[in-house]
């Protein structure tokens, strides 16, 4: 009986527990396949990332603009490219400088064509920022001179906020310190309008302490600008300058004339020449 069994089932023909074990095996090779593909989209695109960095994202034009043309929010769209292409496009704005493209009353100074990126030299007209950007709208930057044996040196910095202070000699008595004006911006020492730390190659802190300069440059309103000019061939000698502490910035001549000063100036004799002495 078990022999007439035996003949009855083919050679080659799977049992049962075979055909289970061959679809296990089907679905390890298919989960297998995956988990390479995968592997290999994961490699593709890590080595996509080395070849061309990551992506910015960047301003570019809309349109022509003509020079000396309004920009507005429509005039530019952000894009991104590759850090590889942003890297060889020199000085290109970026979406972090968004602002500088939508603030009131921009333009462009030269003509700039459609599909182009935006480059900072469009906006003001040169590579270099002009340190006279330094200078707040409505104000004036007004060089003065100062006696050079009385500069605070490495404790002035472009920046900081400083007094001034002149004599004067009202009908032939002795000369009297004044408290001119207080609390002015300094925007230049010396003629440079960097602070002497920014110099490359030279200590600064060395340098900072001795230095000595005969001049400095101090943001006034218009019509102060107009009231020391009126003042200075009255001083004795020159400006002296006394710097404030950065937090002190409560003054009660804050950018404007003494109003005592502002009176002897009807009073004090033009002696031409005085300041230069």
């Amino acid at each position: 009986m078990a022999e007439t069994t035996a003949k009855r089932i083919a050679p080659g023909t799977p049992t049962g527990g075979d055909g289970q074990v061959n679809k296990k095996l089907l679905l390890v090779a298919v989960i297998a396949g995956l988990v390479a593909v995968g592997l290999f989209i994961a490699y593709d695109s890590a080595r996509e990332r080395q070849l061309t960095g990551d992506t910015v994202t960047v301003l570019k034009w809309t349109r022509d603009l003509k020079s000396g043309e309004e920009i507005t929010p429509n005039d530019f769209a952000e894009v991104d490219i590759h850090r590889n292409e942003y890297n060889s496009q020199g000085k290109v704005l970026t979406k972090a400088d968004r602002q500088l493209v939508l603030g009131p009353n921009v333009h462009v100074n030269r003509a700039v064509s459609r599909d182009e990126y935006i480059r900072f030299v469009q906006l003001v007209g040169s590579d270099r920022e002009s340190p006279s950007i330094n200078i707040r709208k409505g104000m004036l930057g007004v060089s003065l001179p100062v006696d050079p044996s009385y500069t605070p040196g490495g404790l002035l910095q472009v920046g900081d906020r400083a007094d001034l202070i002149g004599l004067f000699s009202i009908k032939g008595r002795p000369a009297k310190a004044y408290v001119l004006i207080q609390n002015l911006r300094v925007i230049a020492i010396g003629g440079r309008s960097e602070s002497p730390d920014d110099r490359p190659g030279v200590s600064s802190a060395r340098d900072s302490a001795a230095r000595v300069y005969r001049s400095f440059t101090v943001e006034l309103k218009p019509e102060v600008a107009v009231q020391l000019a009126d003042l200075m061939p009255r001083i004795e000698g020159k400006l002296w300058l006394a710097v404030r502490n950065p937090t002190d910035n409560q003054a009660q001549f804050d950018n404007k004339l003494n109003p005592e000063v502002e009176a002897l100036l009807s009073n004090a004799p033009v002696t031409p020449g005085k300041p230069g002495q």
